[in-house]
């Protein structure tokens, strides 16, 4: 699959807030590392895409991504 790194916008308990450049429908699931360090031993954490702004964000869309188990 694809792979992006990117900065939060927004973190909270449930999920995070994040810009990114790949086109993302609300329904996908996904691989988050949050916080991501290179190098270390990241943890993926499986997540759904539940919102979407509908504006490009700097080139980019913005997501607000729910943490799934």
């Amino acid at each position: 699959g694809e792979e992006e790194s990117t900065k939060t916008e927004n973190v909270s308990k449930g999920g995070v807030a994040v810009s990114l450049a790949m086109d993302l429908a609300v329904g996908d699931r996904l691989e988050i590392v949050c916080p991501y360090t290179p190098g270390s031993q990241d943890i993926p954490q499986k997540a759904e895409v539940r919102r979407r702004a509908t504006f490009p964000f700097g080139g980019k869309r913005l997501y607000g991504v729910h943490y799934i188990r």
